[in-house]
């Protein structure tokens, strides 16, 4: 279902979904007459407003669409990124992917419960204009009243290590080329396993049972979607499996868990996901 489509603008806020969807996904489309190499990431953020009881919450907070396609993208999944033609243009079109609703198993996601009432509100910054962007929600056959939520947490700068607690979360992402190594601490009181970086990259590597991924000299692999008829000019898409920055670990077994550098020359930046009910429910009095 196709939300709206804007071009030449840097930014759009209040975008607003009624119907129940699963995903939010951006489809970036590249003129190929304009020379746009300096392609920008956008930056998203997605609110649940619930008219009928005058509330508002932040499910996405304003964060990069890349790192949330690339979480979608797990397990077996891939991102489509757009290719440059020899001569250096952006060619055919992108697609990044939000998760918003409840991961049911393996292949189903329920669409969040929306309404006239209760709808998302979408803003996508740091636009380029020469990009069309469509704005599309992917509906379920499953709607349920549970929505997905992400939520930043920070290592500091001059900080080497740092202890988070899990709390209600479910789900930790983490920049594994970053991680020196992380520990967690179970809830029923078991040893706490230590994972160094190079473990945390074989257990990703692990979950994407791909038979085989043939990748070019510029470790990505290519699909053709089509040529102009004329030339015959075949653009490509890069197809990203796996992953690339980000490393996803379920933590529902989990109190609290350490997570150690080699430095602290900068802030690193971890996610926390929690599925919640999407209605604000009133406290007992």
């Amino acid at each position: 279902m196709k939300i709206t489509s804007i071009t030449g603008v840097t930014s759009i806020e209040n975008v607003k979904c009624f119907k129940p969807i699963s995903k939010v996904f951006i489809k970036m489309i590249y003129d190929k007459s304009k020379q746009t190499v300096n392609h920008s990431d956008p930056d998203i953020r997605i609110r649940l407003v619930d008219g009928a009881q005058g509330s508002s919450r932040e499910i996405v907070p304003e964060m990069s669409l890349s790192i949330l396609s690339e979480i979608a993208s797990k397990y077996e999944g891939f991102q489509r990124q757009s290719g440059r033609s020899g001569a250096g243009y952006l060619q055919a079109y992108s697609l990044s992917t939000v998760i918003i609703g409840q991961q049911m198993d393996e292949t189903t996601i329920s669409a969040v419960d929306l309404s006239n009432d209760k709808y998302i509100d979408i803003d996508l910054r740091n636009l380029n204009p020469d990009v069309t962007y469509e704005i599309w929600g992917f509906e379920s056959h499953i709607i349920n009243p549970f929505v997905r939520t992400y939520k930043k947490f920070y290592l500091s700068s001059g900080e080497i290590e740092k202890t988070f607690s899990v709390g209600e979360n479910e789900v930790l992402v983490y920049p594994i080329d970053e991680i020196k190594e992380i520990q967690l601490y179970p809830l029923n009181g078991a040893s706490s396993p230590v994972y160094r970086r190079e473990e945390l990259i074989i257990d990703e590597d692990g979950r994407n049972d791909l038979v085989s991924v043939e990748l070019d000299g510029d470790n990505f692999c290519t699909a053709g979607v089509g040529g102009d008829g004329a030339g015959g000019e075949v653009a490509t898409l890069p197809i990203f499996f796996g992953y690339s920055k980000w490393g996803v670990m379920s933590v529902g077994d989990f109190k609290t868990f350490d997570v150690r550098r080699d430095d602290g020359l900068k802030t690193l930046t971890f996610l926390m996901i929690d599925t919640v009910p999407s209605v604000t429910v009133a406290p007992a009095v």
